[in-house]
């Protein structure tokens, strides 16, 4: 009983780091530093494009609070979470590094973004893992985590 309320503190914590940083995307678009929106777009679509990438992470973060609210043992809930979390997160700090206004730190947060893609590592996950939260054979496990391999070695590979 205790472990199963210290990860649904764990989950709650991780789901309102993700409203913090949507809640700092939003503010960093209002104030001129985001890139979510191109007014110089030829059409609406591409205009407006950018504006889904957060709305899939908040969409993910809070499959992962929901399915965890109910099964905190479940791998697919934790896994969608955390997805939701490295996506927004990245996103923050695309956005933050992609701004000219000088903002402090900029080099070393496109840096750590860059180096730390998590949000692919864990999409491979959920789809490998999706059914049960297991992989289903020992080959399937180092597929994945060689497929992370190669990602962080920078080779390209489809997915």
């Amino acid at each position: 009983m205790k472990s199963r309320r210290k990860s649904l503190w764990l989950a709650w914590g991780l789901f309102v780091l993700v409203l913090v940083e949507f809640a700092a995307l939003v503010a960093m678009e209002i104030a001129g530093y985001g890139r979510l929106f191109d007014p110089a777009a030829p059409t609406p679509a591409f205009a407006y494009g950018l504006l889904m990438l957060p709305v899939n992470a908040l969409g993910f973060a809070i499959l992962g609070i929901l399915v965890i609210k109910h099964h905190p043992e479940n791998r697919i809930g934790w896994v969608s979470l955390l997805y939701g979390f490295g996506f927004m997160l990245g996103f923050v700090g695309t956005s933050y590094g992609s701004s000219q206004a000088g903002l402090p730190g900029r080099e070393h947060i496109v840096w750590l973004i860059n180096v730390s893609d998590l949000s692919t590592f864990l999409l491979a996950m959920f789809i490998w893992i999706f059914p049960d939260g297991h992989f289903l054979t020992r080959r399937w496990r180092r597929a994945c985590f060689g497929r992370s391999a190669n990602n962080r070695a920078g080779f390209p590979s489809t997915f």
